[in-house]
């Protein structure tokens, strides 16, 4: 379903583009905490913690865990053409102790199978830095160097050309592509170390052409048809992913995975389900049980002539 936030005239001048007109605005600044209408909080690692009692959203993880680790908050919105989204962060204590590589503070977007980064890091053997991160092809660009605990982290897109900024400094743009943005998040991410770490997020404004959101919020209240509805987090995902449903009656679902080339991965569900929220999972693997290799995937369910399509994209 669609929902639009119309915000003053000075929001969207103060966020958007200079060269972009753009007619949907959404902007937190967490005063009363985590929406879960338009937020799901996700992360691979219990000894995070979040707190969202002081008009911002604070992570946090002491000593301990190993490996990769990370904690996020994913919009649950998509949006569509040319765009403007930043956050600022704050107390980022990501200063690598123990381990390799380090330590990252992110805002991720991905769009038609792209995923942009815009990161401040410690990684060794980068030491304190922000880039880029690019997936395709899996690199840094326009690292420079910084020791900022604060700041603002900004994806900018004109038409097919995405435009990473941090504390308003461009660090890379290039061309890419004018997809929906299918998922958005910010996060705080351990590469390989049991650091003790955090940050504070505040402040976040999107500006975009179109928003489009699973429900509608009391800053939207015109009534509209119910209607299926699809989204997936975490996405990216490794190793799984859930998939929330939304039914607006007692109906027949069916529930499957496609690869890139439209073949038949997996049929995750094909049942009864009772109106409102429910969840179904997809542990990346395939009908046979074999695990799927990386890429994109298109999760799509059917229900009383309806359906609706998710992207999700597999890293590993």
């Amino acid at each position: 379903m669609h929902v639009k936030w119309i915000m003053t005239a000075l929001l969207i001048l103060a966020t958007a583009p200079s060269n972009a007109l753009s007619s949907d605005s959404y902007s937190d600044a967490f005063t009363t905490g985590i929406d879960t209408l338009h937020w799901t909080v996700s992360t691979d690692q219990p000894l995070y913690t979040v707190d969202d009692s002081n008009g911002d959203v604070r992570f946090a993880k002491p000593i301990g865990g190993s490996g990769f680790q990370y904690i996020r908050l994913d919009f649950r919105c998509t949006f569509t053409g040319d765009f403007d989204a930043s956050v600022d962060f704050s107390d980022a204590m990501i200063n690598r102790v123990s381990g390799t590589p380090g330590n990252q503070v992110q805002l991720n977007l991905v769009f038609g199978g792209q995923l942009f980064a815009v990161v401040r890091s410690d990684e060794s053997p980068g030491g304190d830095n922000y880039h880029v991160f690019l997936s395709p092809p899996g690199a840094w660009a326009g690292a420079q160097s910084t020791v900022a605990s604060q700041g603002t982290l900004r994806v900018v897109r004109t038409g097919s050309v995405v435009s990473g900024y941090f504390n308003g400094t461009l660090i890379h743009s290039g061309t890419y592509n004018s997809a929906p943005v299918t998922f958005m998040t910010f996060s705080l991410q351990n590469n390989g170390t049991n650091d003790p770490t955090s940050v504070t997020f505040d402040n976040f404004a999107l500006v975009a052409d179109s928003i489009d959101c699973p429900l509608a919020t009391a800053a939207d209240p015109r009534p509209r048809k119910p209607s299926l509805t699809l989204s997936t987090y975490p996405n990216p995902f490794n190793p799984s992913t859930t998939i929330a449903l939304v039914l607006p009656a007692d109906e027949h679902v069916a529930l499957r995975v496609y690869d890139i080339t439209g073949r038949l991965v997996r049929s995750l569900l094909d049942e009864d389900r009772h109106a409102g929220y429910s969840e179904a999972r997809w542990d990346g693997r395939d009908d046979a049980g074999s695990t799927v290799p990386s890429g994109l995937y298109f999760i799509r369910a059917s229900s009383a002539g309806e359906s609706e399509t998710v992207r999700a994209l597999l890293l590993k």
